[in-house]
C-alpha cells in the first residue's frame, strides 16, 4: 500500500514493479517508452506507448468484464501486433449478451478512448444502468 496517502493501487498482477528503495524516495526503475503490463489487457494507446488516463483503466475493466461474460478475451491474438490489429478493427462478439450491456462493454473497449466512459465510476454506473 502507499504511504502517501492515496490508498491501494490495483496493477496487473503479472507485473512485478521495481522500487529503488524505502529509505531514497521510494522511485519506480523503469524505461521510458517501454510497454509493461500483459497485452490483451492493454489499451490500444498502452499498446503504442502513448500517455495513458483513466479511459485506460476503463479499457481493462472492459476487457475483464467482456471475459468474465463471454468466457474468452475480446481481443485475443498470439502477438502484440496480432491483438493490436484486432483492436484496431474494433469487431467482438457479444451474441447472447442483453443488447444494453454488450453497448457498455463495447463502448469501454473501443479502440478510440473518446468513446470509453470517463472513468471506472462512470463505468460501474453505465454497467448497473444496463443490468437493471
Amino acid at each position: 500500500l502507499p504511504e502517501g496517502g492515496t490508498g491501494p493501487k490495483v496493477v496487473d498482477f503479472g507485473v512485478a514493479k521495481l522500487t529503488t528503495g524505502i529509505g531514497d524516495g521510494g522511485g519506480t526503475v523503469s524505461m521510458a517508452g517501454t510497454i509493461v503490463g500483459t497485452p490483451a489487457y492493454m489499451s490500444p494507446e498502452q499498446l503504442r506507448g502513448e500517455a495513458v488516463d483513466a479511459r485506460a483503466d476503463v479499457f481493462s475493466l472492459g476487457v475483464m468484464a467482456y471475459e468474465m461474460l463471454c468466457a474468452r478475451l475480446p481481443y485475443a491474438g498470439a502477438s502484440l501486433f496480432d491483438i493490436g490489429m484486432r483492436q484496431v478493427e474494433g469487431k467482438i462478439d457479444t451474441s447472447g449478451m442483453p443488447e444494453p450491456l454488450a453497448e457498455v462493454i463495447a463502448g469501454a473497449i473501443a479502440y478510440d478512448k473518446d468513446r470509453r466512459p470517463a472513468s471506472a465510476s462512470a463505468f460501474a454506473a453505465a454497467l448497473h444502468h444496463a443490468a437493471q
